[in-house]
């Protein structure tokens, strides 16, 4: 499975911050964007309170992740259908990271926080920049 550097956090498709691995490989970081720390709001208050600040996810109980993060993915019978699905391409589902898993979940989860790889959130903005630009110019 493709390596995932960082995901875009998007609520409502707004960008809500950044979520990566620390360089390790072993817990979460994340942090708010300039814009919704402006007018946004704490999408975890106890563990992510809105600050500029860097978050470092702690080893447990979420194996590294955030639980507002962590509660994004498939539990119970829905992990299970995805261990098969990823078995049958070829891929341990123990060994991808937390990022790997959000970004199987993509836009199509049951919360409203949606998980978007950097360079396809970055491609997307440029297509919809320059879409802007020829309706305006």
């Amino acid at each position: 499975m493709k390596f995932i550097n960082k995901l875009i956090v998007t609520y409502h498709s707004r960008s809500v911050g950044t979520l990566s691995m620390t360089p390790d490989n072993r817990l979460c970081a994340f942090q708010y964007d300039r814009e919704w720390l402006a007018d946004g709001f704490s999408i975890s208050p106890l563990d992510l309170p809105l600050k500029p600040d860097l978050f470092i996810a702690k080893p447990q109980p979420f194996w590294g992740n955030f639980g507002v993060f962590e509660d994004s993915l498939p539990d119970g019978y829905g992990r299970y259908l995805l261990h098969r699905l990823l078995k049958k391409q070829g891929v341990n589902d123990n060994e991808l990271t937390p990022l790997q898993r959000l970004s199987i979940v993509g836009t199509s989860g049951v919360g409203a926080l949606c998980y978007i790889p950097e360079t396809a959130f970055l491609e997307k903005r440029k297509r919809d920049d320059a879409g802007y630009c020829r309706r305006m110019c």
